[in-house]
């Protein structure tokens, strides 16, 4: 089983920059409270953050990865649809973070960067709003979290092998 866990950081508004230290003690500090509550002191973990998100990963056996990134009106979306995926003519495609969040998630996971046909092949065969995306022995999770009280969105990926499901922990 994947367990991973997400949370926003206290008395900070989601969108405010923080020093990387900062972000990075924080995402520590849920990985450490992700592996007391699920017992598993061992094994493979992967950790993010982004502005007051932090996400952390772990799996009993495998292999995990977890990226999260705030959804920003301000990016050149078209540009990143032009970097990722070396194709014009993406500029209102809002659906760009799923596929901005799986390279570095699998990066995470596997360590070779991905590369551009990868990515032309997801963004054709992943249904972008689903859950769950994978072939074989690799699976993917998207999420899209939206903070109540500030509306900041965020997008979470997650790849892993080595475990048949997912389950989040409420920390």
């Amino acid at each position: 089983m994947l367990y991973y866990a997400c949370g926003l950081a206290k008395d900070v508004l989601p969108t405010a920059r923080a020093p990387h230290s900062q972000q990075s003690l924080a995402a520590e500090a849920l990985l450490g409270a992700l592996r007391q509550a699920t017992r598993l002191e061992a094994g493979p973990s992967s950790k993010s953050h982004s502005r007051a998100m932090s996400a952390a990963a772990i799996v009993g056996s495998g292999q995990v990865g977890v990226d999260v990134e705030l959804a920003c009106t301000r990016r050149n979306r078209a540009g990143l649809a032009q970097f990722l995926l070396g194709e014009d003519g993406l500029a209102d495609w809002p659906e760009i973070y799923p596929l901005w969040t799986l390279p570095e998630a699998l990066f995470k996971t596997f360590e070779p960067f991905t590369d551009r046909q990868f990515l032309q092949e997801a963004h054709k065969s992943w249904p972008l709003y689903a859950a769950c995306w994978g072939q074989g022995p690799m699976r993917a999770r998207h999420e899209q979290r939206i903070d109540p009280a500030s509306g900041a969105a965020f997008h979470l990926t997650l790849v892993w092998t080595g475990a048949e499901g997912a389950q989040e922990i409420t920390l």
